[in-house]
Parts: structure tokens; C-alpha cells; sequence
């Protein structure tokens, strides 16, 4: 006998903060001093595990003070929501909690009707960034931002799926 279990819906990974360095506002120079500095200090130990901490010690303090870092955003954001979509979206989210309470027919076709324009208007604004995004790459000759999006619509993982 096999019984299984299985939970259908599917669940949603948020994305961790992480530190992101911005290497662009880097001193460089700085950055060279302490390394050299670091190098010397890795030089006169003997032991090849304390120089390996001495230099991975040295190479995070410098990237730490050296070079400016920010957060990545724990949400995904969707840049051609704008403000006009997500208040059509709570709408909708509304619509849904009065049809669903009442149980009226009147509600559950006004949630229907505004939820059905609002999935229209999403689609609509979503290939209009995607269509503006892409000549505008392609106009300037610059492909970088086309394989970003291809890259994002990516469905394969590496990996075993979990179960």
C-alpha cells in the first residue's frame, strides 16, 4: 500500500538580503595601500593556515571600508507596476474579501469584471516596459539589457527540485 501526500500549492522563496558592493564609487587607491599592507603582513607568517586567515582577514576589511555596499531589497519588484496598478490591484483584493463574505451574485460579478480589466491593464503596462526597454537597448546598441531579460524569463534550475 502507498499512501502519499502532497501539498499542491506552490511555494515561494522571498529573496535574503544580501550586501551588494558598489564598485564604482571604490578608492582605489586606498584599496592598493591596504592590500599591499595585507600582502606584507601575510608574508611573515609561517604557518599556512595563519596566513590564510591573516589574508582573507585582510582582504574583507579592505572590501569593507573601501568600497561603499547597500542591501539588496528583500522584494521583488515589478518595475512597470506603477502607482495607479497597485491601487487597482487592492481594489481587486477588496472586491474579492466582499464577494467572498457576502456571497452575492452582484459582488462576485463586479469582482470578476474589475478583475479581469485590472489582469488586462498588467499585461498592457508589461509589454509596453518590456517592448520600450528593448528598443531602447537595441537604439543605442547596447545588448545587454535584451539578454538580462531573456535571462530572466529563464525557467530551468540547476539542481534537484525539492519535493
Amino acid at each position: 500500500m502507498v499512501v502519499i501526500d502532497s501539498d499542491i500549492k506552490p511555494r515561494y522563496k522571498r529573496p535574503k538580503r544580501r550586501k551588494v558592493f558598489q564598485y564604482k564609487r571604490a578608492n582605489w587607491e586606498n584599496i592598493k595601500k591596504k592590500l599591499l599592507e595585507t600582502s606584507k603582513k601575510v608574508g611573515e607568517y609561517t604557518d599556512a593556515e595563519a596566513s590564510w586567515t591573516a589574508l582573507k582577514q585582510g582582504i574583507s576589511e579592505c572590501l569593507d571600508l573601501e568600497i561603499p555596499s547597500k542591501l539588496t531589497s528583500k522584494r521583488h519588484n515589478l518595475p512597470w507596476l506603477g502607482r495607479k496598478l497597485i491601487n487597482r490591484i487592492r481594489k481587486k483584493h477588496k472586491l474579492f474579501q466582499k464577494a467572498k463574505q457576502s456571497q452575492k451574485k452582484e459582488d462576485w460579478d463586479k469582482y470578476r469584471l474589475h478583475k479581469s480589466s485590472t489582469q488586462r491593464d498588467i499585461r498592457r503596462a508589461h509589454w509596453e516596459y518590456v517592448n520600450k526597454t528593448l528598443t531602447d537597448s537595441l537604439e543605442q546598441g547596447n545588448n545587454k539589457s535584451f539578454w538580462k531579460y531573456i535571462k530572466s524569463k529563464r525557467t530551468d534550475s540547476i539542481g534537484i527540485a525539492g519535493l
